[in-house]
Formats: C-alpha cells, structure tokens, sequence
C-alpha cells in the first residue's frame, strides 16, 4: 500500500452543526498518512473551538484574513497550503467512510490514471434515509464527452494527483461559487485519465441549507457563464457540449415552470431540439406544479 501524504481541504464557513462528524470521518480512516487543511472564511460560530478541541498534528488550522463570499476562492487559499502528493476534499457537512483512502489509494497504484471519484451514498437529513448515488459501473475510462453529458464527479469522492494541478493556468476558477468543481474536473479530464470505483466510500449529505438547494438561479447562471467561457476552448469541440447547452436551457425551464411560468418554459421548449430533453420537458409542461416539485426533489 502506498505511503505517499494526502490532503484534505476541508473549507469551513459556519459549520458546527456537522463538523464533528466529518473530522471523525477523517480521523476513522484506515489509511493515516493524511494531513487535513481546515480554511475557517471566518466563521462566526463554535466552528473553531470544535477544530481546536482535536489534538492530533495532522490537523491544521487556517483562519482567513478576509471572507470569501465565492468558495473556490477559499479552496485555492486552501490547496496553496498542502503539502501532499494528492488532494482530495470534504466539506463540512459530509462524511468519508472509513475505507475511503485505502481503497482510492490503491487504484493509483494498479492503474494508470491521475485522478479519480467514486460512488457515494445520499444521506437525506431530513427524512433519515440513505440511498446510493449510482446504480451503474464503467466499463470504459471516464472522458471529457461522457463528463459532460451525464456528469456524476461528487466532491466528496474526489482525489487528485497534486502534479495535475501544477499543469493548470489556474485550480479552482474563482468566478464560480458552485460549479468550481465541475470546472475543475473538466479541464483537467482533457489532460488526464480518470478512474472510478463503484462502491461507495462517501456519504453526502442533503439538508435545507445545501448551497446549491438554495441558489437555484446562481447555479443556472453560472453554468451560463462557464459555457460562454468554453465556447472556443477544447471542451467546446465534443458533442457533449452541445448537450450541457441543451441541459441548461431544459434545466432553466424546469425552475420556470416550477416558479409558475409556463410561458418561458414553453419558449424554451421550442428551441430544445428532438430528443430526451425536450421530451421530459413536454410532459412536466402538461403535469401539475405540485408533481414537477416531487419528481424535482
């Protein structure tokens, strides 16, 4: 088994209510040569008396000199402070299995790849319900077209050769609050292989104060912005992002019909060309609100 030091960046802005959980996470792991990278964006609550009440060495306080309303911000503050071989992350409100690194170490050492993700559980909070993220294995190597059509790269699951990153102009795009990741992911598919473990080693946890549960229209114009942004790049070159273009609009009619603007959906719908999309957009046309809010959730 390898022995080569992993990062973790774990950022935290007002993150008492799970934190424990997650640094215990990290600490249960079977594989310990770890450091773990805490970035407090100057929380305002028990956040870093809980940090501090830890006394293990590999746990490293950081307290930002300014609040980063943007994330990636503070994740790039974060990594420029890592020491290992990899990084990988874990937000505040996640959980690691126990496994976790012993399992994603030894896939860089059988396979020839630089960076990889794997499957997860979703971890209701509110109805305490866990179900897995993923029923399906890859019998290919991940690519950039497949990324962008059917993009299933959670962070918590993420770990990255530390030299990928050095080949980027930039890690994480700081203009992006919530799509950082899938930026990240993306640009570096298109330099790099990358592996995917099917069994779970991670849980995410969905709860009412989820960023992207609660920013519905900052996550549809960012993805605005990133595809205006790859227009010309190598990305632009697969039909994948022909799809993503096509999601986003499918994507922006759903919350339209979903605020009570069926109108704007239906002009969307219009310009969806025959396919998948446009064909679950016309039956969420025909269904009542309450039930596209299921189906959504």
């Amino acid at each position: 088994m390898s022995d080569k030091l992993v990062s973790v960046i774990m950022n935290c802005f007002n993150g008492e209510e799970f934190l424990h959980d997650a640094i215990d996470s990290v600490l249960a792991q079977t594989y310990q040569n770890w450091e773990l990278i805490f970035w407090d964006n100057q929380s305002n609550d028990l956040s870093a008396e809980i940090f501090k009440k830890y006394k293990d060495s590999r746990l490293k306080y950081y307290y930002s000199n300014v609040h980063y309303e943007i994330v990636s911000k503070a994740r790039n503050q974060a990594i420029a402070k890592s020491k290992g071989e990899f990084i990988s992350f874990l937000d505040v409100d996640d959980i690691w299995l126990p496994e976790k690194l012993q399992i994603q170490l030894k896939l860089f050492e059988n396979e020839d790849i630089d960076f990889l993700c794997s499957n997860y559980f979703l971890l209701n909070e509110r109805k305490k319900q866990k179900k897995i993220a993923f029923k399906f294995n890859l019998n290919s190597p991940i690519v950039t077209n497949k990324l962008l059509k059917n993009y299933y790269v959670a962070l918590v699951t993420l770990v990255i050769k530390k030299n990928m990153l050095e080949k980027l102009n930039y890690i994480f795009d700081e203009e992006y609050h919530i799509i950082g990741d899938f930026d990240l992911v993306l640009r570096i598919s298109t330099l790099g292989k990358l592996g995917y473990i099917a069994k779970p080693v991670a849980l995410l946890r969905l709860h009412k104060n989820n960023v992207t549960n609660k920013n519905s229209n900052l996550l549809l114009n960012e993805f605005s912005a990133w595809i205006q942004k790859n227009e010309s790049t190598e990305i632009s070159k697969f039909d994948g992002f022909q799809f993503r273009k096509d999601w986003l609009k499918y994507t922006s009619a759903i919350y339209k019909i979903m605020d009570g603007d069926k109108k704007t959906s239906f002009k969307l719908f219009l310009t969806l060309p025959f396919g998948q999309l446009k064909l679950r957009l016309f039956i969420a046309l025909l269904l009542p609100l309450a039930l596209v809010k299921k189906i959504k959730n």
